[in-house]
């Protein structure tokens, strides 16, 4: 049994965390309409428009998709690796008899 204070509780398997927590990658696909964006420069001799979307959108798109796919990777490794159903523990390290 585990225990966090007076109350009891269980630990839950590393694959239902990360599948409640994780990042949900496509959630960032919206950024896409940044390929939208133009920069637009008035002066008194001339307007210019720059269509600079074209590499904004996609970049910030699929890099911030990378990012997630990377920590959610990241994150089931570690909940894998600091398991404490894994762990087989000395009784010294928790029992104050022991010490």
């Amino acid at each position: 049994a585990f225990y966090f204070g007076p109350e009891q509780v269980s630990p839950m398997e590393p694959l239902a965390i990360k599948n409640s927590i994780k990042q949900q990658v496509p959630t960032y696909l919206p950024y896409i309409f940044l390929t939208l964006v133009r920069l637009n420069i008035h002066t008194e001799s001339m307007d210019e428009s720059f269509p600079i979307g074209l590499l904004l959108g996609p970049a910030v798109t699929f890099g911030n998709m990378a990012v997630a796919a990377s920590a959610n990777k990241n994150l089931f490794k570690e909940l894998i690796k600091y398991h404490i159903l894994d762990k087989v523990d000395n009784p010294e390290h928790t029992d104050p008899l022991h010490r």
